[in-house]
């Protein structure tokens, strides 16, 4: 495993964990539709707000996880 197919697997495993609460924001509109005390606007605002977080980069803890995931690789002798 080269040190780039370690750092964009970590950018996806990012990313799959930042769109997670996004996810969340979803399941809590759809219960909540009938709910006239609901804002679903401030709700809309949130889930845009953490899908931008979720897919722009954070390349420090890319780093960070593509090193550990090389060595990872390396300890378990590439399987």
């Amino acid at each position: 495993m080269s040190f780039v197919q370690a750092f964009d697997d970590a950018r996806a495993i990012i990313t799959l964990i930042g769109l997670l609460p996004a996810a969340f924001i979803v399941l809590a509109m759809t219960r909540n539709m009938t709910n006239p005390g609901y804002d679903m606007t401030v709700a809309f605002s949130a889930g845009i707000e953490l899908t931008v977080h979720a897919i722009s980069p954070a390349p420090v803890l890319a780093l960070l996880l593509a090193v550990a995931i090389l060595l990872i690789r390396a300890g378990s002798g590439g399987r």
